[in-house]
C-alpha cells in the first residue's frame, strides 16, 4: 500500500453495547477490513505510531488502552500493523 491515507483504524460499537467493543482497520479503496475484538474488553481510541524509515502506510504499531470489563483493569495493547492480522 502506498503512503496515501487509504486506510483508517477506528473503534466500533456493537448493537446493545454502551462502549466500544472492537478496533477495525479499513482499507477505504478495496473495502477489506481486519478486526481486533476480545469478549469482555473495551478498547479506547487507537493511536498509530509509524516506524521510523517505514516505506508503507501501515508500517508501524497500533496502540490502544483497553478496559478488561470483569476485572476493571486497563491494559495497553500493541499491534504490529504491517501485513499482519489483528
Amino acid at each position: 500500500m502506498s503512503h496515501d491515507d487509504s486506510c483508517l483504524v477506528m473503534c466500533c460499537l456493537q448493537p446493545g453495547e454502551s462502549y466500544f467493543t472492537s478496533l477495525v482497520r479499513l482499507d477505504v479503496e478495496s473495502g477489506a477490513h481486519q478486526v481486533w475484538q476480545e469478549e469482555g474488553t473495551y478498547p479506547g481510541e487507537p493511536i498509530f505510531v509509524p516506524r521510523p524509515g517505514g516505506s508503507q502506510e501501515d508500517d508501524g504499531l497500533l496502540l490502544s488502552v483497553v478496559l478488561a470489563g470483569q476485572s476493571y483493569v486497563t491494559i495497553l495493547i500493541i499491534i504490529k500493523t504491517l501485513s499482519s492480522s489483528y
